[in-house]
C-alpha cells in the first residue's frame, strides 16, 4: 500500500507500469499534470504540506536516464493550483491558483525563461 498519489507510466504494449517519480524521491500526492503534444515538456504539482509546488518533470530517455524531477518552478504566490494548462507548444503554462490572500489568480509562466510568472489577475 502507498502513503501517496503518484504519477506512473503505463506502457501499452506491454501492460507493465513504473513510477516516474519515486516516492522517496518526492513523497507528497500528485495533484495535477499537464504535458506539451510531443511529451518534451511535462509539469506535475505536489501538494507538499497544504500548497502547491510545480516541476518540470525530465523526459524518459535512455541517453539521459530514467525519468525524473528536472526544475522546481518559481510560483509568484503561496496556495493551491487548481487549474493547469501547457500551451499546444508546450512552452507557456497557465495557472489558476487559490491562496489565502485572493480568492482565485491567474498567472502564465514562460517555461523556457527564467522570468517570473507574468499575474494576469488583481
Amino acid at each position: 500500500r502507498r502513503d501517496f498519489m503518484t504519477l506512473r507510466y503505463f506502457d501499452l504494449s506491454t501492460g507493465t507500469s513504473c513510477e516516474v517519480v519515486s516516492e522517496s524521491e518526492m513523497a507528497w500526492d500528485v495533484e495535477h499534470i499537464a504535458a506539451s503534444g510531443d511529451a518534451k515538456n511535462t509539469v506535475v504539482v505536489y501538494n507538499v504540506d497544504g500548497c502547491s509546488q510545480a516541476f518540470i518533470l525530465r523526459a524518459r530517455d535512455p541517453a539521459s536516464g530514467p525519468a525524473g524531477l528536472r526544475t522546481e518552478l518559481k510560483l509568484a504566490f503561496t496556495g493551491v493550483i487548481d487549474v493547469l494548462q501547457l500551451d499546444s507548444a508546450g512552452t507557456t503554462l497557465g495557472i489558476s491558483a487559490i491562496s489565502a490572500n485572493a480568492p482565485t489568480d491567474t498567472f502564465t509562466l514562460d517555461l523556457a525563461s527564467a522570468a517570473p510568472p507574468v499575474r494576469w489577475t488583481e
